[in-house]
């Protein structure tokens, strides 16, 4: 609309005309975000801009003041053997407090106390939701793995092995346990240990 006089002024910017017109020109193609009339394209399989969609899956609390954030997220650098196209990890870690106490549930003996902290890894490939991987970091550097789950299209293109690589490059030289897997687990675990020359029973691996 050249005869709009805040755009020609200020041509960053768009007036309220500019933006319907926009997104009705994108249609369905446009972004998704609640917070703004956003007038950039959806990003990949996300129902974001690019930008929003990092904001989402990356953006953390405002850390201001001594006391942490109760939730702290954050972009992860992806570590894999084989890269795995259009893949982005988010970090989410939060205080969950347990009774004292220790349990061994495997191979690693774990101390449970009010400084024990969940932590979750989820992936995305080209701004989708393709699965996450759960743990507990217990005080004295043990990690217990809840939960590694892949969606059932994204499966078996190393998104599972990139999550944990992943967790391995966060938290280096920690003890690992494993806890319950199902035979599937095992399969793809005997699998990831023997493509690197690991010992699958070894909390290190």
């Amino acid at each position: 609309m050249p005869d709009c006089a805040e755009a020609a002024e200020h041509p960053d910017t768009h007036c309220l005309t500019h933006i319907i017109a926009i997104r009705e020109e994108l249609g369905e193609r446009a972004c998704r975000d609640n917070r703004s009339r956003c007038i950039r394209p959806r990003f990949g399989r996300a129902i974001r801009c690019r930008e929003h969609f990092q904001q989402d899956a990356f953006g953390g609390e405002i850390h201001n003041g001594q006391q942490p954030p109760p939730r702290y997220r954050r972009a992860a650098a992806a570590a894999h053997l084989r890269p795995v196209r259009g893949l982005d990890i988010s970090y989410v870690i939060y205080s969950d407090p347990g009774h004292p106490s220790q349990y061994n549930p495997g191979t690693v003996v774990h101390q449970i106390d009010a400084e024990r902290q969940r932590l979750y890894l989820y992936a995305y490939i080209d701004g989708g939701d393709a699965g996450h991987l759960s743990a507990w970091l217990h005080p004295g550097g043990t990690i217990c793995i809840r939960k590694i789950e892949v969606r059932s299209e994204y499966q078996r293109q190393g998104i599972a092995s990139a999550l944990y690589e992943t967790l391995r490059a966060e938290h280096p030289g920690t003890l690992i346990d494993h806890g319950m897997q199902s035979d599937d687990a095992k399969v793809c675990w005997a699998g990831y240990c023997a493509a690197r020359n690991l010992n699958p029973r070894d909390p290190r691996s």
